[in-house]
C-alpha cells in the first residue's frame, strides 16, 4: 500500500493544504472583495461629494452672476432712467431758454418803443416848458411894464387931478372975481 499511498496521499495533502488556503483565502477574500467594494463605493461617494461640491460651487457662482447681472441691470436702468431725465431736463430748459430770450426780445422791443414815446413826450414837455419860460419872462416884462405904466398914469392922473384943481381953483377965482366985480 505504499505505492497507492503514494498516489492518494500528497492529492490529498494537496486537498487538504488547498482547502486550507482556500478557507483562508475566501475569508480574506470576501473581506478583501468587501473593502474594494466599500473603496470604489467611497471613491464614488467621493467622486459625488466632489461632483455635488463643483454643482453647488457652480451654483453659487451662479447666484452670484445673476445677482450681479441683477445689480448691473438695475444700475443700467437707473442710469437710463437719470440720463433720461437728464435730456428730459435739458429739454426744457432750452424751451424755457428759447421762451425766456423771446419774451425778453418782446419786452426789449416794448421797451425801445416806450423809450422812444418818452423821448417824443420829453422833447414836447421841453418846448412846452421853453414856451412856458418865454411867456413868463414875457408876462414878467409886461408886468413891470405895466407897473411903469401904472406909476406913469398915476402921475398923469395926480397931474390931471393937480390941473383940475389949478382949474377950479382958477374957475373959482374968476367967479370970485367976477362976483366982485359986479
Amino acid at each position: 500500500m505504499k505505492k497507492k499511498s503514494l498516489y492518494i496521499l500528497p492529492p490529498v495533502v494537496a486537498l487538504v493544504a488547498f482547502v486550507a488556503y482556500y478557507l483562508h483565502f475566501r475569508e480574506g477574500y470576501e473581506q478583501v472583495i468587501a473593502d474594494k467594494a466599500a473603496a470604489v463605493e467611497k471613491s464614488k461617494q467621493v467622486e459625488i461629494q466632489h461632483q455635488n461640491a463643483q454643482r453647488q460651487k457652480a451654483i453659487d457662482e451662479a447666484l452670484v452672476a445673476q445677482e450681479r447681472h441683477k445689480k448691473e441691470k438695475a444700475e443700467k436702468e437707473a442710469l437710463k432712467a437719470k440720463r433720461a431725465d437728464e435730456r428730459q431736463t435739458a429739454f426744457q430748459s432750452r424751451e424755457k431758454s428759447f421762451q425766456d430770450r423771446q419774451k425778453f426780445r418782446d419786452d426789449v422791443e416794448k421797451l425801445q418803443k416806450d423809450v422812444a414815446v418818452l423821448k417824443e413826450e420829453i422833447s414836447k414837455i421841453k418846448t412846452d416848458k421853453q414856451v412856458l419860460q418865454n411867456q413868463k419872462r414875457f408876462l414878467n416884462e409886461s408886468v413891470v411894464k405895466a407897473e411903469v405904466n401904472a406909476k406913469a398914469l398915476a402921475a398923469v392922473l395926480d397931474k390931471i387931478a393937480a390941473a383940475d384943481a389949478k382949474a377950479a381953483a382958477d374957475r373959482a377965482a374968476a367967479l370970485a372975481a367976477a362976483k366982485k366985480k359986479d
